[in-house]
C-alpha cells in the first residue's frame, strides 16, 4: 500500500491500495492515541527508540516523537509541548532523595539506573515520558522531592497551559507491590506542589517488596477525554486505566464511552461491516458478559466531560448485542457486527466524512459476578480501544468501491 502522508494527522494513517490493483480502495488506520510525528516535511511512524546526540547538560534528543523530548544522564528530563517553539518547555529532576550516577544502561527510549536498592528509570513513549522507581527492599524513604521548572507556562492544579490551553499533564502517580493480586487496583500516591517541586508521598507499610512507583508526564491530555466510565448514581471518571469495562456486576447502571475522530466515512455510504477492536488489561476466564452497543446519534460527537454529559447523549435505535469471551492479558479482541448501528449514525443529513464519532455501552441491567476489562488510553496510548469499518461508496466514475478504514 502506499502511504499517503500528505493526508496523516497526528492519529490516522491514510493508504491507497491502487498500487495492489485497488484503484480508489484506501485504508485508514485511526486511534486515540498518537501515531504519528511531522518531521517538517511529513508525517512520519512515530519512533520513540531514536534518539540523536545533545549538549547544554543534556545528552539525547528524541525528535521522532510528536514532541521534542531531551534527556540527560544525571536523569533530567525536559519536553517542549509546544512545537516548533523552542522558549515553551517542562523540565523534572531525579528525585533529590536518590544518588543516581550514571545510566546502567541504555536501550533507546530507556533509561535505567540501577542500583543495589533500587532501580530508577525513564521511558520516552508516543504520548509523553515516565519515570518509574522500584524499591527493591527498605530504604526509609516515603517521601520524594522531585525539582519541577517550567518556561511560558502556567500551572493549574496538575495541568499545564500555555496561551489558555492544556498542553501538558502531571499524572497522579501509583503504586504496585508484589503482595498484590493480578486484579488489584494500583493504589494512588499522594502528590503536593511547592515551589519549584513536585513531593510525593507513600505509606510503604504493609506493602511487599519490590514496590514499584510509576509517575507520567502526559502531553496528549485532549485524548484522555475520548473514553470514559459512568455507573451508579454519580460517578463518572475519565482517568480509569479500564475502558471498555464489559460486567455484570453490584455496582449498578455501569456504563463506558469511546470516542475516535476524524472518521473519514462519507454521508450515507453502505457500511459493509464494522466492529470494535479492544486489548484486554488482565486474564479473565469468565465469559457470559453479555453487553448491549449503540453509537451515539450525532453529527459531530463530542469529547466526554461529565456524568451529565455522558447521560444526556442521545443514542441510536440500532444496536448490537455482544458476548465478551474468556480473555488473556494485551490480547486483541473483535466486538460482534456494528454496522446497523454505525449506518445509522453516517446516514444522519449533517453527517460529514472527518467528524468525530462516539460508541456507548448500555447498562447491562443485571447483577453478578463476570467482568472483563480492556485498556484505557490512560492505561497504554498504544492498546486504546479501535474502531474498524468497510465501506462502499459510489464514485466519480466507478460504482462500488470498497473502502476499509480502522480507527
Amino acid at each position: 500500500m502506499r502511504a499517503l502522508r500528505n493526508l496523516w494527522a497526528p492519529t490516522s494513517r491514510l493508504y491507497d491500495r491502487g498500487d495492489e490493483g485497488q484503484p480508489q480502495k484506501r485504508v485508514l488506520d485511526c486511534s486515540i492515541g498518537w501515531q504519528n510525528y511531522h518531521d517538517g516535511n511529513s508525517w512520519r511512524e512515530i519512533d520513540a527508540g531514536h534518539s540523536e546526540p545533545d549538549g547544554n547538560g543534556f545528552h539525547a534528543r528524541f525528535t521522532r516523537t510528536p514532541r521534542l523530548i531531551r534527556l540527560g544522564e544525571d536523569g533530567k528530563k525536559r519536553v517542549y509541548p509546544v512545537p516548533g517553539n523552542d522558549q515553551v518547555w517542562v523540565q523534572l529532576r531525579k528525585p533529590e532523595e536518590l544518588a543516581l550516577g550514571r545510566p546502567t544502561s541504555k536501550r533507546g527510549g530507556i533509561w535505567t539506573w540501577n542500583r543495589d536498592a533500587y532501580a530508577f528509570s525513564l521511558v520516552v513513549g508516543p504520548s509523553g515520558i515516565k519515570f518509574r522507581l522500584v524499591l527493591k527492599r527498605p530504604v526509609g524513604v516515603n517521601t520524594l522531592h522531585i525539582p519541577f521548572d517550567s518556561r511560558g507556562l502556567t500551572r493549574q492544579g496538575r495541568r499545564l497551559l500555555h496561551d489558555g490551553e492544556v498542553v501538558a499533564l502531571l499524572r497522579t502517580p501509583t503504586i504496585t507491590h508484589a503482595g498484590m493480586n493480578e486484579d488489584d487496583e494500583p493504589i494512588p500516591v499522594d502528590v503536593r506542589f511547592e515551589p519549584g517541586m513536585v513531593v510525593l508521598e507513600f505509606d510503604p507499610a504493609g506493602m511487599v517488596y519490590p514496590i514499584s512507583i510509576d509517575p507520567p508526564l502526559d502531553l496528549q491530555v485532549e485524548a484522555d477525554t475520548d473514553d470514559c466510565i459512568r455507573y451508579g448514581a454519580t460517578t463518572f471518571t475519565l482517568d480509569g486505566p479500564q475502558v471498555p469495562y464489559w460486567c455484570h456486576t453490584s455496582v449498578d447502571d455501569i456504563q463506558w464511552g469511546c470516542r475516535w475522530t476524524s472518521v473519514t466515512v462519507p454521508q450515507g455510504a453502505t457500511i459493509d461491516t464494522a466492529y470494535m477492536s479492544w486489548c484486554a488489561i488482565e486474564n479473565q476466564d469468565n465469559p457470559g458478559v453479555t453487553v448491549t452497543l449503540r453509537g451515539e446519534d450525532a453529527d459531530d460527537s463530542a469529547t466526554f466531560s461529565t456524568y451529565t454529559d455522558f447521560d444526556n447523549r442521545l443514542r441510536t435505535s440500532a444496536s448490537a448485542s455482544y458476548v465478551v469471551p474468556s480473555v488473556s492479558m494485551n490480547v486483541w479482541y473483535d466486538t460482534s457486527e456494528l454496522k446497523t448501528l454505525i449506518k445509522e449514525v453516517v446516514d444522519r443529513a449533517s453527517w460529514a466524512s472527518g467528524n468525530a464519532m462516539a460508541l456507548l455501552q448500555d447498562d447491562p441491567g443485571t447483577t453478578g459476578a463476570n467482568i472483563s476489562y480492556g485498556r484505557s488510553h490512560d492505561s497504554d496510548p498504544t492498546k486504546a480501544a479501535k474502531l474498524h469499518i468497510e465501506y462502499t461508496v459510489a464514485m466519480a466514475g466507478i460504482v462500488g468501491s470498497r473502502i476499509a478504514q480502522v480507527f
